[in-house]
């Protein structure tokens, strides 16, 4: 089984500006991940790859995001 990705962390710091406590940002390499996430059996039937659009309210004019899947980035990649 592939390894979880490390979390790593990097201190912000802002020109002109100070805190009490130094500000820390937590994440994760996004390329890790989705190697972590696509070299994973256990989520090989797990993983939505399908551009999706969800609409609600009166005459569906209100869309919901709700993921990557359903961004406009998923649509524009589609024709890249």
């Amino acid at each position: 089984m592939p390894q979880t990705p490390a979390w790593k962390s990097c201190e912000v710091n802002v020109e002109g500006g100070t805190t009490a406590i130094p500000i820390k940002f937590f994440f994760r390499d996004a390329l890790e991940v989705f190697k972590f996430l696509f070299g994973n059996p256990v989520y090989a039937n797990h993983l939505d790859l399908i551009p999706t659009q969800i609409w609600e309210g009166e005459g569906e004019d209100i869309q919901i995001f709700e993921g990557p899947m359903t961004g406009q980035f998923a649509w524009e990649i589609q024709v890249m």
